[in-house]
């Protein structure tokens, strides 16, 4: 994958860009491990071309579309393959992931950021053969194909399609680098006042994914405050799947002690039936919004009662739509959700070809 940053200072012409490429600095290197960009990441090889980037030049300098020359290799739920462009995967993945009436500048931010981590999974965290990816929004993103969303917008249809492909195309080949290479970009629906810390979500800790303020409004937010109440025997069927060393007694009460929370006000850990879980794993157990979330003994269950949705790592897509509604632009959401990073575009589309 040749890469490139854009320097802050001059309008780049396809003169500078062709002198540029005579010279390249080729860098290589790995990163450490810190997920919708959901699932945790690891390192892998990557090498890439860089020029020194900023907001004044993150527009693609060319007249021919990167995404639409860069394939990606999609896998489909009986094992076979298709293959499609960058570009129309990324309408794909916009649609199924954010409301098509967000700002523009939210649907932007979030084309980048699933480009960005689209990127990342196709060359540093190959989670399938040969760089593919899948349409499963726990593992790779989300997507939606044209004929679901017409059944999904209905009479809307042109008027939203539109909406996304000029986030997409307005937004062509650009896409956020850390040190030379695309970054893990998480992104999640909406958080509870700030964002996580990625090391209190998964293994790792992440540089550029870091807590920051996050301005959505729970009014703003569908469901921001959640209940649901699960019955005390489909609690221990639950248990008693994941974890069979826990030991669930006579009194519910007991069975979730010690909880530690973030001082984010998400679950850290807690242990339930004697057994250490993380937040995370409480939250995957029993399929619960987010791990900002409090509980109680009901007559016929545990009641959970979750706030925001989604990991809570990096961008969120309610608290970007929010910092479009007061102008911010897509870059400078960019930059606010994900920590000292780079605004890069894509000057060639070579995956290396043991990736697809």
């Amino acid at each position: 994958m040749l890469l490139r940053r854009i320097k802050p200072v001059f309008i780049i012409s396809p003169f500078f860009v062709a002198i540029v490429l005579l010279f390249p600095l080729l860098v290589q290197g790995s990163r450490s491990p810190a997920s919708a960009a959901s699932r945790s990441p690891s390192p892998g090889p990557f090498s890439e071309l860089w020029l020194e980037g900023s907001k004044a030049e993150a527009e693609p300098v060319s007249m021919k579309s990167i995404d639409e020359s860069t394939r990606v290799e999609l896998l489909k739920e009986d094992g076979s393959t298709e293959a499609v462009s960058m570009k129309d995967y990324l309408i794909g993945v916009v649609a199924a992931e954010m409301p098509a009436l967000f700002e523009r500048e939210a649907l932007k931010a979030q084309a980048v950021a699933a480009r960005t981590y689209t990127l990342y999974r196709m060359t540093e965290d190959r989670a399938h053969e040969g760089g593919r990816l899948c349409t499963a929004p726990g593992c790779c993103n989300a997507y939606a194909d044209l004929d679901s969303l017409k059944e999904k917008w209905g009479a809307d249809y042109e008027a939203n399609l539109a909406r996304i492909t000029e986030a997409v195309v307005q937004t062509d080949g650009i896409c956020l680098s850390y040190e030379g290479r695309p970054i893990f970009a998480a992104f999640h629906s909406s958080s509870v006042g700030r964002t996580e810390d990625s090391e209190n979500v998964w293994k790792g800790r992440l540089p550029y994914l870091r807590s920051v303020e996050s301005p959505e409004r729970a009014d703003e937010v569908p469901n921001f405050t959640y209940g649901v109440t699960i019955a005390f025997n489909e609690v221990k069927r639950l248990v008693r799947e994941a974890f069979p060393e826990a030991r669930l007694g006579k009194e519910p009460e007991k069975w979730l002690t010690e909880a530690v929370y973030t001082q984010n006000g998400r679950l850290a850990r807690v242990k339930l039936g004697g057994v250490e879980l993380s937040g995370s794993q409480l939250r995957a157990l029993f399929d619960l919004r987010s791990a900002a979330v409090t509980w109680s003994i009901a007559e016929d269950g545990i009641k959970f009662e979750t706030k925001g949705y989604g990991h809570g790592v990096g961008m969120s897509q309610y608290g970007a739509n929010a910092m479009a509604k007061a102008g911010a632009d897509y870059i400078e959401i960019l930059k606010h959700y994900y920590t000292d990073i780079d605004i890069a575009v894509a000057s060639a589309a070579e995956i290396p070809k043991d990736s697809v």
